[in-house]
């Protein structure tokens, strides 16, 4: 290396310390998954809040199989109507290949039509010319304004989550190269 400013860095115990980081394996996975869902739970229960408290418009109101309906205003989460949105978002968790997948989202049978949390998540462009009966009883027949609420709470949560994982990775490193002197 050429002369110049320079700085060293000495690692005293490097082997012990690398040792003691790879003995962490399997806890830290499993302390990790564990925040992993319980964060996807978390997430679900935002949503959930964010759709029972949305903002409705008081001149979007209609009849809607004999009761009053109250759209959400555009850009806020959907209002709620048959509570069939609510009970279908759930979280699924699986490791595979050495990444864990969790998602949180709607699970309506998307084969039977019931596509309406996607349409309402990004809206609609133009007529859809769905029937009620192919949208879960909701009439999705024309252009809808999107209706978030999906992406909004996680944007809102990932901060917590990432800044979780990382507090969860130093304190198991700390734990670890605690006896290493």
């Amino acid at each position: 290396m050429s002369s110049g400013l320079t700085a060293k860095v000495e690692v005293k115990d490097f082997e012990k310390i690398a040792i003691q980081i790879n003995g962490l394996g399997g806890k830290m996975r499993e302390a990790l998954l564990d925040e992993v869902e319980s964060s996807a739970q978390k997430l679900r229960n935002r949503i959930v809040l964010s759709l029972k408290h949305t903002v409705t418009d008081p001149t979007r109101k209609y009849k809607r199989g004999g009761l009053w309906h109250y759209a959400s205003k555009p850009g806020h989460p959907p209002a709620v109507d048959s509570s069939n949105m609510i009970s279908s978002i759930r979280t699924d968790s699986e490791v595979s290949k050495g990444v864990a997948k969790i998602r949180v989202g709607s699970w309506l049978n998307t084969t039977k039509g019931d596509r309406y949390p996607a349409y309402l998540e990004s809206g609609t462009r133009g007529s859809l010319g769905i029937s009620s009966r192919r949208s879960g009883g909701h009439s999705l027949g024309g252009a809808v304004e999107a209706r978030p609420w999906l992406e909004p709470a996680l944007n809102k949560h990932w901060p917590r989550i990432k800044k979780r994982l990382s507090a969860i990775i130093g304190q198991e490193i700390r734990g670890a190269t605690r006896s290493v002197r």
